[in-house]
């Protein structure tokens, strides 16, 4: 089995780059939508928080 060369990218960078960008939303309009606070989602976009099973499955009804 071949050993990765790079870092896994971190959930909260597609979630920015995939559909926050595109969508031209704001980071509180995003935490309305999803139901969560505007602190928490500014942690995974900013790679220092984790996407738990909760918040995964709030992000495939969204998308």
């Amino acid at each position: 089995m071949k050993k990765m060369k790079r870092q896994p990218t971190h959930p909260g960078k597609i979630i920015k780059e995939d559909y926050l960008k595109p969508l031209c939303m704001t980071i509180t309009e995003m935490a309305i939508n999803l139901g969560i606070s505007r602190k928490t989602l500014s942690k995974i976009l900013n790679e220092r928080g984790t996407v738990t099973p909760d918040l995964a499955l709030r992000l495939s009804r969204a998308f």
